[in-house]
């Protein structure tokens, strides 16, 4: 090539590049480019950011109703399960509890039903299961246009509800995310977490398949589930968590497999699992025989659960079992199952290590628990004012606070101020009273005989419910307190208004490792000691029918007579 040519050529070339911008061949390129770099997986985990303009790496989901009588609780237990994730929240115009969250900071999008055109017409009024799913998958939508406005994408997804507390399942988004990691690391990708089938989460792998369970109910599920054999990859089963909350028990084995007589136990599957593994692989046609977890093999037809006793109706009458539906649907898209649950200890530190806490304290690093049950009144018996206000604050400080009363009481109004409320519960939140103790308000000795307890019974039934809160929050945080209080917001009243933390402290110093075998009362009304003791009094209510009602003063019970006198 001559110097002439060459100089041409060269001349072409920059001008192309010049002209770039404006060329039909640059717009093919650039095009082509930006194209490629979409399809390859690698350069776009390159390309996205892996945290939101907030900074924060976790999506928070809330999905689902709030049932009456849980509004005023839902800010305070909600603030720390959302805390430091970004906040979506899906729910219906008319749901209160779920309108309280429209006023979180940490909130980035928030929709309604009625914004998506309101329930599709076979869903509204009609099926509140499947409607759990289409706002879930109404709430995902959301997710992904944050994302890609943004060019990011999260790293952990959780779902949660505004009643997690039903569940025992109110785990913290953003430290459950850090548990998984500190247990899986690498791995994270190929597991996912569940407590059931109402919280869930784990990375966008898992997350992405269960957020779109909704479009394959209907083909996949509806009127199936409980009857249908579906073939799954066992070696993934058996890696799967089985204890706990997810619903195994609902899973169809195959009978051509397994003996009837030791049906589909763990260890079952485990030893027939060269087995299950040729019976997959030449695509054996199940019998009509099936079986599941619990040990009950139907003898129907066309793989029917006809005469199957393991569930309490029948499953051919079930249209559509959302849990077990949950647990295949996952399995089926290659997701190794595990529970919420397992990651405990790994959640625990994790809450440990911000907060510079340790396991033998609860997450407020307090020893004692201190539980108001009962009328929320002052010495008046009638007002909580001011002063009765700052006199059970004296009485709980340094202690973690638990209050049980009626929903008249407004929990929430008189202690909104109390920096060291845990949690509160309303007589309502568990239904109301029973029947045999709602509106009887005598006193015993004034009973008809064969009448049920009352108003002296219902102080108990209270303490009962009060008492499941704690240990429902231990169980959350893996810790157990050191005391146990129960007082009253009139304690002046009965003469009983102790310090919680004082009467611990004064408890250990007098009696020290022997402080298990002994207990404090002023009366039936304020009491407390460790664990031993409270929890025989916190059950009381469950043996008052049986063993109490119209027999302590004519009844001769033998006694520990040395525990009589050292009493």
């Amino acid at each position: 090539m001559s110097f002439s040519h060459a100089v041409a050529c060269a001349s072409w070339i920059l001008l192309a590049f010049v002209f770039w911008p404006m060329s039909w061949m640059g717009s093919i390129f650039r095009h082509g480019r930006l194209g490629d770099l979409r399809n390859v997986s690698a350069a776009d985990t390159l390309r996205r950011r892996t945290s939101s303009p907030t900074g924060h790496t976790v999506a928070c989901l809330v999905t689902g109703r709030t049932r009456a009588g849980e509004v005023g609780g839902i800010r305070a237990y909600m603030a720390d399960v959302t805390a430091q994730a970004d906040l979506f929240v899906c729910a219906d115009p008319e749901d209160a509890g779920a309108m309280v969250l429209a006023n979180f900071s940490n909130l980035v999008s928030y929709r309604t039903s009625s914004e998506d055109g309101g329930y599709p017409s076979d869903l509204q009024g009609v099926n509140v299961i499947v409607a759990q799913w289409w706002r879930l998958q109404q709430c995902w939508k959301l997710v992904q246009e944050h994302e890609e406005r943004h060019r990011f994408r999260y790293s952990f997804y959780m779902k949660t509800q505004p009643d997690c507390h039903r569940y025992n399942a109110c785990y913290p988004c953003l430290d459950t995310y850090k548990a998984a990691l500190d247990k899986h690391g690498a791995g994270l990708d190929n597991v996912f977490f569940a407590n059931s089938d109402h919280i869930f989460g784990g990375s966008r792998r898992g997350f992405e398949r269960a957020a779109t369970m909704m479009s394959r109910i209907e083909s996949d599920y509806f009127g199936k589930t409980l009857t249908t054999y579906y073939p799954l990859d066992w070696d993934l089963v058996l890696r799967s968590e089985w204890n706990g909350q997810l619903h195994w028990a609902g899973i169809v084995f195959p009978r051509d497999v397994l003996d009837p007589e030791h049906c589909c136990s763990r260890q079952d599957l485990e030893n027939k699992l060269a087995k299950l593994h040729e019976f997959s692989k030449n695509g054996t046609p199940v019998d009509g025989k099936v079986c599941n977890l619990k040990g009950d093999c139907s003898r129907g037809r066309n793989g029917t659960h006809e005469g199957l006793s393991s569930y309490r109706y029948a499953p051919d009458s079930v249209p559509f079992d959302s849990e077990v539906s949950f647990l295949l649907d996952m399995l089926r898209g290659g997701i190794e199952m595990h529970e919420l649950r397992s990651l405990s200890k790994n959640l625990t530190r994790a809450e440990h290590n911000r907060t510079g806490l340790y396991p033998v304290l609860s997450p407020s690093g307090h020893k004692v628990a201190c539980i108001i049950s009962g009328k929320i009144r002052g010495s008046d018996r009638k007002t909580f004012d001011d002063k009765a206000k700052a006199q059970m604050k004296e009485v709980t400080a340094g202690t973690d606070l638990f209050v049980c009363a009626d929903q008249e009481d407004h929990i929430e109004e008189h202690f909104q101020n109390f920096s060291n409320l845990v949690q509160y519960r309303t007589a309502e939140d568990d239904g109301g009273y029973k029947a045999d103790l709602k509106n009887i308000d005598q006193p015993k000795r004034d009973h008809e005989p064969g009448t049920p307890p009352g108003m002296k019974a219902i102080q108990w039934w209270r303490l009962q419910q009060c008492w499941r809160l704690v240990q429902q929050y231990e169980e959350r945080f893996d810790f157990r307190y050191s005391f146990y209080y129960k007082t009253r917001t009139d304690c002046d009243t009965r003469g009983g208004c102790y310090p919680c933390l004082g009467t611990y402290e004064a408890a250990t110093k007098k009696y020290g490792a022997q402080l298990d075998k002994v207990f404090f009362a002023n009366s039936d009304r304020v009491f407390g000691g460790s664990r031993r003791g409270f929890e025989r009094a916190a059950t009381f209510m469950s043996r008052i029918e049986s063993d109490y009602f119209r027999k302590t003063l004519t009844t001769y019970y033998p006694l520990d007579w040395d525990l009589v006198l050292r009493s």
